[in-house]
């Protein structure tokens, strides 16, 4: 199950239980995550 697929390219999921690196449940993984999907969203808006 992909936690971290967009839904209808319109809502983005971050959090440390959507980070595949291996660290789930720590607050490292959360910030990455959320620094993830910010530079999904701020391309997605230069477009």
């Amino acid at each position: 199950l992909d936690l971290a697929r967009e839904c209808h390219n319109r809502i983005h999921w971050a959090g440390e239980h959507t980070n595949h690196d291996g660290s789930i449940g720590c607050v490292d993984s959360a910030f990455e995550s959320g620094q993830r999907e910010a530079k999904k969203l701020i391309e997605k808006l230069k477009e």
